[in-house]
């Protein structure tokens, strides 16, 4: 297993590479023997997850896009190794994931957490979830696009701004959505707060929060994370975005403290 005591890791090697049909279809052995002797009932013995409730179906993703621990009990417990899994153990598609795996505290700014933040964003208490904008099969969404583009990993159904767009069709021109004539939706809605992990509350992460934090080293933001306000101290964006608010556009140079 591989496990790193000291800092609580397992260095594991996957024999398998990438995620396998099982993962997200279930147990395919009965739908192997369903198709070769019964025919007409192999649909009947594999998960569609494109026909489970939204709900079950975003479970299916979030076993493995999230962190958490399991709800059983490492079997057989060795002395000095964690005491529950670190996966969903014994979760099959279709089941409510909550009954094999919660979330584990204190595990923010780590990723994977796509999962564990969809759970508190409004995309979740509107019904909306992950392959509402995630293509499961294909490649990227430049392949959807027909562009000719890099590949994303992402694998999202159109690319960029056209995903939001797709759905937020109207957009009020007030506040920072006025001033700002650059930038993207997922820049300030999705920023980047650990690594290439894109957040997936979908919530503006305001600099204050930064402040609150106590640097930038602690917590990320929207703001600072855009090459434009990079180098701006946190403090000084609170200040602007406050006037912002307030319909009082200070000049440009007063955001960037010169």
């Amino acid at each position: 297993m591989n496990y790193d005591r000291e800092n609580d890791f397992f260095n594991s090697e996957w024999a398998d590479a990438g995620t396998g049909c099982e993962a997200c279809h279930g147990p395919g052995s009965n739908h192997v023997k369903a198709a070769s002797e019964y025919f007409d009932y192999e649909k009947e013995t594999i998960v569609n997850p494109a026909r489970l409730p939204w709900r079950l179906r975003a479970m299916v993703c979030g076993q493995c896009h999230s962190r958490g621990v399991s709800t059983a009990a490492v079997s057989p417990y060795r002395e000095g190794f964690p005491e529950r899994y670190g996966y969903a153990s014994g979760f099959v598609p279709g089941k409510a994931l909550y009954l094999f795996y919660v979330d584990k505290p204190g595990e923010k700014q780590t990723g994977p957490l796509q999962y564990n933040e969809w759970k508190e964003s409004g995309h979740a208490k509107a019904g909306i979830m992950c392959t509402d904008c995630h293509s499961v099969h294909r490649v990227s969404a430049s392949e959807v696009m027909g562009a000719g583009e890099t590949v994303q990993t992402s694998q999202t159904k159109l690319i960029a701004d056209n995903l939001c767009m797709d759905c937020h069709k109207t957009l009020k021109r007030r506040g920072v959505h006025r001033i700002h004539t650059f930038g993207s939706c997922i820049a300030c809605h999705m920023p980047r707060v650990k690594g290439d992990k894109h957040s997936h509350t979908f919530a503006f992460i305001s600099p204050a929060e930064t402040v609150k934090a106590g640097g930038l080293d602690k917590q990320q933001n929207s703001c600072n994370n855009c090459h434009h306000h990079k180098d701006t101290p946190p403090e000084n964006l609170v200040e602007f975005l406050n006037a912002v608010k307030m319909a009082d556009m200070p000049k440009p140079y007063t955001v960037h403290g010169k």
